[in-house]
C-alpha cells in the first residue's frame, strides 16, 4: 500500500510546485483573499483528520489562528465564515473570537 501523505505535512515551497492542471497553481489563501478583494461572501471550511493517530500530528490551533489572523489583517471579518466538522476546531475559533 502507497505511504499516505498529509497537505498539513507539506510547505509552501512544496505546495507551489504541484500542478493543477493547465499550469495552475494552488494559491494561499492570502492570495484568494486578494483576488476577491471582499466581493463575495466565502466560505472557508477548515479541514482536521478524523484518526486520532494523524490528528496529533496537525496543529489544528496554529491552523484556525493564521485563518483568523488573515482575516483580520485583511478587515474583513463579515466578509468570510470559517466552519468545520471538527469541534476542536470550532472551539478555538470561538476562543480566538472572544
Amino acid at each position: 500500500m502507497p505511504e499516505v501523505e498529509y497537505i498539513f505535512e507539506k510547505t509552501y515551497e512544496e505546495m507551489i510546485t504541484y500542478d493543477m492542471g493547465d499550469g495552475y497553481r494552488v494559491p494561499t489563501l492570502a492570495e484568494v483573499f486578494n483576488l476577491i478583494n471582499k466581493q463575495i461572501m466565502v466560505n472557508i471550511e477548515v479541514k482536521a483528520p478524523h484518526n486520532d493517530d494523524v490528528k496529533g500530528k496537525y496543529d489544528y490551533k496554529l491552523c484556525i489562528r493564521k485563518v483568523f489572523d488573515l482575516i483580520i489583517s485583511n478587515n474583513a471579518m463579515s466578509h468570510y465564515v470559517i466552519s468545520s466538522f471538527d469541534p476542536d476546531v470550532l472551539l478555538e475559533l470561538d476562543r480566538l473570537n472572544q
